[in-house]
């Protein structure tokens, strides 16, 4: 089935043919069975929440990549210009079109846009599975109109990727099946950390990958960079100063980060307390956002 859009362009048919633009995976990719089981499992709405670096887009683009050839599954990467509604719905759109969901592409305007994307879903002959990276670059409302359209069409699933618990909190969500991957779940075990090295033609031992383990604690980046041949000294602190720290442009903010380091547990109450700042709670929740922190509610 095929439909016209504004232009006089008829979408492509949905199906196998039709496949999403995945972001490229990386060279050596690791066996994570255990977690793409998690994907297929038919609940509406799955949420991967971590921190930068725990191959959140990885494992998204793995799991895109193989449903792609059963069903219609349309690829969303967001960035900051996607805050704005109108652009935000507008992606979606395109993301849909992009796998052949018959859409009308005529009307313009943020109301206009979200009513198509939700006649295109209502409209289409088959499934559809959106999967939305980087969704902490949403609007605000989008939570809710997101989970308005999953109770409205069971021919819809959602899988979305986030850094901090700010976005699908369990209040906006009660009564919709949920599974939840978390930071903990991401973490590589000895026998994926095994594997990885083996992908790298690396000789390994039980004792080596177990000493990966120990470095790394299982945090996906750091296992790569050390299988990449990275060396182990300092890898962490390299690791933050060139990819979290550049996330955040607060001066203030990143000298909150250094004191956030020290303490675990990690809550407001005890930030405030070494602080003495009144907007600790704010500035954890804006460090998890920027995927600095390791997200749990702690």
């Amino acid at each position: 089935m095929v439909a016209a859009d504004g232009d006089g362009a008829a979408s492509p048919a949905v199906g196998s043919a039709a496949v999403p633009r995945l972001p490229r995976l990386p060279t050596h990719i690791v066996d994570r069975s255990r977690l793409l089981e998690l994907l297929d499992t038919p609940a509406p709405l799955v949420i991967l929440r971590a921190p930068t670096g725990f191959g959140k887009t990885t494992l998204q683009a793995m799991w895109a990549d193989r449903r792609a050839a059963v069903d219609a599954v349309a690829w969303v990467g967001l960035d900051d210009d996607d805050r704005d509604p109108v652009v935000f719905w507008t992606t979606i759109l395109d993301a849909l079109y992009d796998v052949g969901v018959p859409i009308d592409r005529d009307a313009v305007g943020q109301r206009a846009a979200r009513r198509q994307v939700r006649r295109a879903i209502e409209t289409s002959p088959s499934p559809i599975t959106l999967v939305i990276d980087d969704y902490d670059d949403a609007p605000d409302r989008a939570d809710a109109d997101l989970v308005d359209l999953l109770r409205r069409f069971r021919r819809l699933r959602l899988v979305v990727a986030a850094r901090g618990h700010l976005r699908f909190p369990p209040g906006t969500r009660v009564g919709l099946d949920t599974v939840v991957i978390d930071a903990t779940d991401l973490l590589f075990t000895a026998h994926e950390v095994a594997d990885l090295l083996t992908a790298h033609g690396t000789s390994i031992s039980e004792e080596y990958a177990a000493t990966v383990i120990e470095q790394t604690n299982g945090w996906p980046a750091l296992a790569a960079a050390l299988a990449d041949g990275a060396a182990a000294d300092n890898l962490s602190a390299d690791y933050i100063r060139s990819h979290l720290l550049p996330q955040i442009d607060d001066v203030e903010l990143r000298r909150f980060l250094l004191v956030a380091s020290i303490p675990n547990p990690l809550t407001a109450d005890i930030m405030l307390l070494l602080t003495d700042d009144a907007s600790a709670g704010d500035k954890l929740r804006r460090l998890e956002s920027a995927g600095a922190l390791f997200a749990t509610m702690e």
